[in-house]
């Protein structure tokens, strides 16, 4: 499951992913927009050649905002998911990032339960966010210069 730079190829795998699942899909125009972005952060990940799952972010100062997290539905519950989160987590960690917040449907208990094993929680809500329903706020904080999947190392921080 290999997590790499998405390009501009991977965009109609990346739509296909999004239409199958969001009931309101980004388009592929706003898509391109955040692969080209210089203040966005994006990963796929691949299954035997083919983008399975991408994660499109935010970085702002200290805070990665996690905008789209998308895996397609066959390849759901294998942690493709949280393999995005962890690396693009890793890959800011250098650059000071210090948080990351993200905003999830009020009814998406699958999301929802997998933020929470990477260690976000509850901060508030966003009313009619998605028009059509409540959006929760999630974030998760370092802790000691380390996210909470992350084991303890031994000495210093290499990203001090």
């Amino acid at each position: 499951m290999p997590v790499r730079l998405p390009i501009v190829a991977d965009l109609d795998a990346m739509v296909q992913i999004e239409n199958l699942s969001f009931p309101k899909p980004w388009t592929i125009n706003m898509l391109k927009t955040e692969l080209i972005s210089p203040w966005s952060v994006a990963l796929v990940n691949e299954i035997e050649g083919t983008v399975s799952a991408f994660i499109l972010c935010w970085k702002v100062v200290d805070e990665l905002h996690i905008l789209d997290l998308a895996v397609h539905p066959s390849h759901r519950r294998k942690g493709l998911g949280k393999a995005l989160v962890q690396a693009v987590a890793a890959q800011e960690s250098c650059r000071k990032v210090q948080h990351m917040i993200l905003e999830v449907r009020r009814s998406n208990f699958a999301a929802q339960e997998l933020y929470r094993a990477l260690g976000f929680s509850v901060v508030g809500e966003r009313p009619g966010y998605y028009d059509d329903e409540d959006a929760l706020i999630m974030r998760a904080r370092k802790t000691q210069g380390r996210w909470s999947w992350e084991e303890e190392r031994s000495g210093k921080n290499q990203c001090s």
